[in-house]
Order: C-alpha cells, then structure tokens, then sequence
C-alpha cells in the first residue's frame, strides 16, 4: 500500500470514529465528549490521527492505522508504535483489520492480549475494520476494546506539540528559501542547541532583507525588516510539519536532506524540486485531505458567494464538524470581522502557484459561481512522480 492510500484511509476511518464520538455513539463514544475535534501533531513519533477533548484536559487520543492485506509481524509492531504514543498522548487507539494476510483474526488476538492483568490498566483503544468495506463509503468499524477511565499518570509535556489544524500551515516561503534554509541546517547541524535560531534563522534572515532569497516568481524577496520575529515563524512551521527539520532545534532530518539531494540534482529552482515539495505538502502536510474536505463543502453551499465569505463559511464548517477546534479567543460567530480571522488564510494561494488548480490567470482562481476548481490531472501527475527513479538515474 502506497503512502497515498494509507493517508486516504487513515483519514477515511478516523474522521469516521470522530464524528460517530461527537455523535455520541455508545458503541464508540468511549470517555470522550461531543466535543472532541481533530488537531493536527509535530511531535514524534507521529500518529495517522489525532484528537483533543477540551472537556478532559485538552487531552489528546492518538490513533495509529494499519493497513490491511499485511502479516501478522506488521501488527504487532503497530501495537509498539501505539503503546509509543503513550508518552506524549493521554490516550491512545489502533485502528486494524480483522484478519491478517493469512485469514487470522489479528484484531481479536491484540485485544485479547491487552487483557492480561498488567496491561489491562493500559489507556488503549482497539478498533477493527472490515477490510472487504474499506473502499466503501462508510467502512465498518467496531471497538473491541474501549477507553472508559480517566488516565492517572502524566505525559511528557515537552512533547506536546498539537496544532489547531491538522494541514501543513503555510505563507510566503518558495521552494528555494526552503532549499536555502535547508543547506543552513546542514552546515550547522553539528552546533550544539537549538540551531534554527542561534545559526540558522539569522544567516536566513540576513539573505531575506538583503535580497539574496527568491519568491516563486524568482525576483528578490522584497520583506518587512520590521517583523522579524514573525516571520522567524512563518518560515520555520512548514519545516516543522513536513518533518524537513527537527521542531527543537532546527537540525535538518533525512526527509530534508532528500529536499536538498533534489535541490543539487536539478536546482533548487527547479520543476522536480517543485514536484516533490507538492508530493510532501500533499502528503504528509495533509493538503489532500483538506482538499477533499473542501471539495464536498463546496458542493453542498449556495452560490454566489465571494472569496472572503468562502473562506468565513469554510472556516465555519471546519469547526462545526470537528475538523479542527475553535480558537479559545475568537468563537465561529466573531469570524465574520475579516480573513484574518480564518484558519483558511494562504492555502490557495499556494495551490494556484503548485498548479493544483484550474484558473483563468495567475491571480485568479475563485469563481463567485463555483468555487475552486482542482486539477485532477497535475495533482495525479505529483502523487505518481517517482523523483527517486529520477535521482537514481
């Protein structure tokens, strides 16, 4: 199973248990309230779905999936990967087949074997799927074993690091700041400390206000010398969320060097620089899922509408559903004061410059009739790209 498939329905069947808790499912519900809402994790080791309850703690529930048609091996290794999450997460769930490749009952067996006397205290959930429904609609799912007391041991809280949303947040950064930021986590990874800000974000910094960085339009970056400290930030989640960087100290991971290995092959100006930094905003920024989110929102709205109230409404049914919470200091009935106040802010933006949608110009790419329109032929030909052939070779 490709990344992209186990991305599809990890959020198929987790976005399913959310909404069957928020309902209140007895047979799902488990501890947790109507108002638990998806959140999005830079931590690691990082879950396929996690969730927060704001009626316990703000606790969050880490879920692992595991895809079906796998030995048993593979399972029983989730079950590590879920225990793992333990220490970052107050509660905790795996989500498998019934059966493994050999017709075993795999989900059965787990649960049983979280009976045992000392692992019986152990905050995890067990849910199993039908892997025959799996393309279906709306999967099969039941609990086999569920979470009904509060957890009395504390987490780690200098891992806690969850997100309002679950995507990739974004502004301005191009490909080429990002493969220059990258080439400066490189150079100093070897400094003790938090490297982004001792070494790598004043080196950067000083290329931004002296125009030595790119926009994607490849002119100089033309930057306010004013807010530094804000732009520290919006140069450093994206790392942060694509797991180009280390969130704690800046130092570059195996995924950025493979950024940078690109970056040197075919230039960091480059279409297939470009190709694998939508593959990873897609993928693991979760842009495809908000994507589809967004796609069956603006099916079900009236039109006209124009680009801001589109984004209000967006916003608006994001929270509504769960998909991501609402913000302690602005409740859904303040958003209407203006864009800056939606969770929606650069998104598409950044999809017109990715080429993911169809748009008369290069500024225009709403349409007050119907909305945005994806492109469904450049988003297959990013997600099919194989950029490890092409180094290779």
């Amino acid at each position: 199973m490709s990344n992209i498939d186990h991305n599809t329905y990890s959020h198929k069947i987790g976005q399913q248990i959310l909404i069957s808790i928020r309902e209140q499912d007895k047979k799902t519900k488990q501890i947790f309230s109507d108002s638990i809402t998806r959140v999005g994790w830079n931590g690691w080791p990082q879950p396929d779905f996690v969730m927060a309850d704001p009626k316990i703690n703000n606790s969050t529930y880490a879920l692992e999936f595991k895809p079906p048609n796998k030995e048993k091996r593979e399972y029983l290794t989730g079950l590590g990967q879920t225990v793992a999450y333990l220490k970052s997460h107050s509660y905790v769930g795996i989500i498998l087949p019934e059966l493994s490749n050999d017709n075993f009952k795999i989900a059965e067996f787990i649960a049983e074997t979280l009976i045992i006397e000392e692992l019986n205290r152990t905050p995890i959930s067990i849910f199993a799927y039908d892997q025959n429904t799996i393309n279906d609609s709306f999967v099969k799912i039941k609990l086999l074993r569920g979470i009904y007391k509060k957890r009395e041991s504390t987490i780690d809280t200098n891992l806690s690091k969850a997100n309002e949303i679950f995507w990739c947040w974004w502004r301005e950064n191009s490909p080429s700041e990002i493969f220059q930021m990258l080439e400066l986590s490189e150079k100093y990874s070897e400094k003790i400390g938090d490297i982004y800000t001792e070494f790598v974000w004043p080196k950067f910094w000083l290329k931004l206000i002296s125009g030595e960085t790119k926009n994607w339009e490849g002119k100089s970056r033309s930057i306010s010398k004013s807010n530094e400290t804000s732009h520290k930030q919006n140069f450093k989640i994206p790392l942060n969320q694509l797991n180009l960087h280390n969130p704690d100290d800046g130092r570059i991971t195996a995924l950025g060097r493979k950024f940078l290995l690109i970056g040197r092959h075919f230039g960091k100006n480059s279409s297939q620089l470009k190709t694998f930094l939508s593959q990873l905003i897609l993928i693991n920024g979760k842009h495809l899922e908000l994507i589809k989110i967004l796609e069956s929102f603006q099916q079900n709205i009236s039109w006209p509408m124009t680009s801001q109230n589109f984004k209000i409404e967006f916003d608006r049914y994001l929270i509504d559903n769960g998909f991501v919470k609402a913000p302690e200091k602005r409740k859904p009935s303040a958003i209407k004061t203006g864009a800056k106040l939606t969770y929606i802010r650069d998104e598409f933006k950044l999809w017109n410059k990715l080429g993911f949608l169809v748009s008369q110009n290069k500024s225009r790419y709403f349409d007050e009739k119907i909305g945005l329109t994806f492109s469904v032929s450049e988003i297959t030909r990013v997600l099919q790209d194989d950029l490890n052939f092409l180094i290779d070779n």
